[in-house]
């Protein structure tokens, strides 16, 4: 007989259930197969297929494993003994039984739990007695069981408010500015002196803010609608540096190679008096562009003029404007010159003494000034 692969793996209780499951079939279809069906042999129903479902529970029965008996736990003995004060024969019986069950665990002081048996019933078994099985001569110490929540979740604190670049900037790269006085910038053609202080301490590259004379010019180009480019309004930086280069003088060392602040971006690779010359420059370029403007102004016929100044880029058409933010540029570049001196000029380029670029409110490192820049 071939043997039937289909069963390998299979256990002898799982055949033999279905070989008796196979038999109550079996009977259940000869009883189908007499005259009348099942209906005629009901009388002998229960005699025919009793012994066959009984051999089937038998072997159901035997694919049911034992299971073991839970082994001795302190908890549970301890819990026994609370309910066993009341009776001191019994309860006497139970310490016996635990002292014998957990006497030898390691690091268990049983005299210290039973000592007190009035204590005993006030005592949190759950908490207050350690979760110890013990399995033969082995001891297997099980975590605690955890408390259900009792209360509704902790509702999470609001999120912080972002601190402000301020805040988080460290000490030593914190801003100091230093504006001109209102009293200043209302009088009109005195001598201001340049109050201006790095942003960052001396480093290889510090910053220093424009003056207030310089916010008032870029005050007025904004309300005249007059484009402002982002170096106007960026802090000046400057480098440490010992050489610059320029068309002037190519490949010179300031001051016989001594380090100075070299001015970064706007005026860059240069001196401090070669970046004054430029500024100068651009306010004179402003200048003519502002007696341009004004002259177109003044050829405009009038009731056009009147329409163009009451649109949205109006400002523009307005010649007492173009009057106050010209006096702004002159005393910028003034500031500080004495009466009747002058900046040397020639062809619109400007030329800036030490002396002057001393005096002058241009941003500029603090320091011992040379014959090119400020001097570190």
């Amino acid at each position: 007989m071939i043997p039937d692969l289909s069963k390998c793996g299979l256990s002898l209780d799982i055949l033999n259930l279905d070989a008796a499951n196979k038999a109550i079939n079996d009977a259940m279809k000869e009883l189908s197969a007499v005259a009348g069906g099942i209906a005629g042999s009901i009388a002998n129903l229960q005699t025919q297929l009793e012994g066959e479902m009984n051999k089937a529970l038998a072997q159901l029965e035997n694919l049911i494993p034992e299971i073991p008996d839970l082994p001795p736990n302190l908890q549970l003995e301890m819990a026994k003994l609370t309910g066993l004060l009341n009776d001191p024969l019994k309860a006497a019986a139970q310490i016996n039984e635990i002292k014998k069950l957990f006497g030898n665990a390691p690091g268990l002081n049983l005299d210290a739990l039973l000592g007190d048996l009035n204590t005993l019933s006030s005592l949190d078994i759950c908490k207050d007695i350690p979760n110890l099985d013990v399995d033969g001569d082995a001891f297997i110490k099980k975590g605690l069981v955890p408390e259900a929540p009792e209360i509704n979740a902790i509702k999470l604190p609001p999120p912080t408010t972002p601190k402000t670049i301020e805040e988080v900037t460290p000490e030593n790269s914190k801003t100091t500015i230093s504006a001109v006085t209102v009293e200043a910038k209302e009088t009109a053609g005195t001598n201001v002196k340049p109050a201006q202080k790095p942003l960052t301490p001396p480093s290889e590259k510090i910053y220093v803010e424009w003056p207030a004379l310089w916010q008032d010019i870029l005050d007025q180009k904004k309300l005249m609608g007059i484009s402002i480019e982002s170096w106007e309004t960026r802090p000046v930086s400057f480098q440490k540096s010992t050489s610059y280069s320029a068309t002037t003088v190519a490949e010179s060392t300031p001051e016989g190679g001594a380090e100075f602040w070299q001015p970064v971006g706007v005026g860059g690779g240069q001196t401090q008096t070669l970046f004054e010359e430029m500024m100068l420059s651009r306010i004179g370029t402003m200048l003519k562009w502002s007696r341009q403007a004004k002259n177109v102004i003044q050829t405009t016929d009038p009731d056009k003029l009147k329409t163009l100044q009451s649109t949205p880029d109006g400002a523009q058409w307005v010649s007492e404007n173009y009057n106050t933010l010209n006096k702004l540029m002159i005393k910028m570049a003034k500031n500080n010159l004495e009466n009747g001196q002058t900046y040397t000029l020639s062809s619109w380029v400007f030329t800036v003494s030490r002396d002057q670029a001393i005096k002058s409110a241009w941003p500029k490192p603090p320091g011992t000034f040379g014959n090119y820049s400020v001097l570190v």
